[in-house]
């Protein structure tokens, strides 16, 4: 058998996924509807089945998706923490969503939290969590990371970009915290040019998200009611 190689550095689609990317991307412009249409709604039902959790929402990048969930938890004005490994977004959807992003040191072993300064870094200023499940990997110390954020009375929004499929102890990335925020980057598990998107067991969490990613509407009235992303 010959061998094939598949270069990390760019995204590979065999020839039978090209052809029915093409044939499906045909049914898109000729259906008229090219947004939030019948293939949305199968990646966020498959999403949400493959996770565990019932709302999963796709949105324009996981940046939007960060962004959305810390203003739903209504953190302007205060602190949110995040690991100090981990990538520029995480930082900017902090500041996109008016609060401060506090740097939290990295455990070099589980490639997450350093749980010492976890601890140290939860002030009466905290209003979030955001826990990056960095190449895939969630911590084998995410119990005492659920523990210290439940204690304190904090969500915990995963940063699973890099964690399409990951588990621990049986527990999917984006089902073990409040809500979890997925990229669909070209260098990414899974790919479809950009995108993101966002899974959580939160009813009003989902409705916030469906309502934020089309300009802040309200999905029963059509007025507008947020500053949508």
């Amino acid at each position: 058998m010959a061998e094939i190689e598949y270069p990390l550095a760019r995204p590979f689609f065999s020839e039978s996924s090209r052809n029915a990317i093409c044939e499906a991307i045909d049914g898109i412009l000729t259906s008229g509807r090219l947004m939030l249409g019948p293939y949305a709604r199968k990646l966020e039902q498959g999403m949400a089945e493959a996770i565990g959790v019932p709302h999963a929402v796709s949105v324009n990048s996981c940046t939007t998706a960060l962004t959305i969930a810390l203003q739903y938890y209504g953190v302007k004005g205060g602190e949110v923490l995040v690991p100090s490994g981990s990538f520029v977004t995480d930082v900017s959807a902090v500041l996109f969503a008016g609060a401060k992003p506090v740097l939290v040191d990295m455990d070099p072993e589980s490639l997450s939290f350093d749980l010492e300064d976890l601890a140290r870094k939860i002030t009466d200023k905290t209003k979030a969590i955001i826990w990056v499940h960095l190449t895939g990997t969630i911590s084998p110390e995410y119990r005492q990371i659920l523990d210290l954020a439940r204690n304190a009375g904090l969500p915990v929004i995963e940063d699973a970009a890099q964690a399409h499929g990951s588990t621990a102890d049986g527990a999917v990335a984006g089902s073990i915290g409040d809500v979890g925020c997925f990229s669909f980057y070209p260098t990414k598990v899974m790919t479809c040019g950009t995108g993101g998107l966002l899974t959580t067991r939160d009813e009003k969490l989902k409705r916030y998200a469906e309502e934020m990613r089309m300009f802040g509407k309200d999905s029963e009235t059509g007025d507008v009611k947020n500053l949508g992303n």
